[in-house]
């Protein structure tokens, strides 16, 4: 009789196993990419553990702690270490996570100072001279020509578009007569008052005084007189 041969069959079940969702790397972000000197913003973070305690640091100078929701979520005040009196300067915010250093993010803004400078630095005021605005955020710059009238009140005798701010900050470059008066008045005083408002009342983020020869003299003056 034959030999009985028997197949046995071995099925290789093969189940794949996903792995965990990767976690949400952690960021910070901050409600502006350019602040002006002293000005307070809002830093947020996301994707820390839930119920840590998050470090806010400038050049290891600690800023604020956040204390992230069940989400990992959290935002706070603060307000930029740079404080430029002139120009301006890039600063590094560093979030860490307290219970696990490991878990950090960082973010870079701009800090400026609002300022209004001109060149050549002393000229006729009846001279071309180039304006340097930065500082002034968004929208369009303005200069507005202004004098005292015999009543002790401050009128605006012109009004000039300079053009649009560019960059997080708001810069400027533009050229005008140091005094774009086509008459104006000897022995006279005028504040040119840069802005970003069309309407001539509007307050100043920069002013400065020139002073115009009287008959006798043929001698202008300018200065700086601070920002107001």
């Amino acid at each position: 009789m034959g030999s009985l041969v028997r197949w046995s069959t071995v099925i290789v079940v093969t189940v794949a196993l996903s792995a965990p969702a990767a976690a949400h790397a952690a960021t910070v972000t901050t409600d502006k990419a350019c602040y002006k000197a002293g000005e307070p913003g809002t830093v947020s973070v996301a994707g820390f553990a839930p119920g840590s305690t998050v470090d806010a640091t400038v050049e290891a100078q600690p800023m604020v702690n956040l204390l992230p929701d069940g989400a990992g979520v959290a935002s706070a005040p603060f307000t930029p270490l740079a404080s430029p009196d002139t120009g301006e300067t890039s600063e590094t915010l560093v979030a860490t996570d307290a219970l696990n250093p490991a878990i950090t993010a960082q973010v870079t803004y701009r800090v400026t100072a609002t300022e209004v400078t001109m060149s050549p630095g002393s000229a006729k005021l009846t001279a071309k001279v180039t304006w340097r605005l930065s500082g002034f955020g968004a929208g369009s710059a303005y200069l507005h020509v202004a004098r005292r009238n015999a009543n002790g009140r401050t009128v605006t005798v012109r009004t000039l578009k300079l053009g649009a701010l560019t960059g997080p900050c708001g810069a400027l470059t533009a050229r005008t007569a140091q005094l774009p008066l086509a008459k104006p008045a000897p022995g006279t005083t005028y504040l040119l008052r840069f802005n970003t408002r069309s309407a001539p009342t509007a307050p100043a983020l920069v002013q400065r005084t020139v002073r115009t020869p009287s008959a006798r003299s043929k001698k202008p003056s300018g200065g700086v007189v601070g920002s107001g």
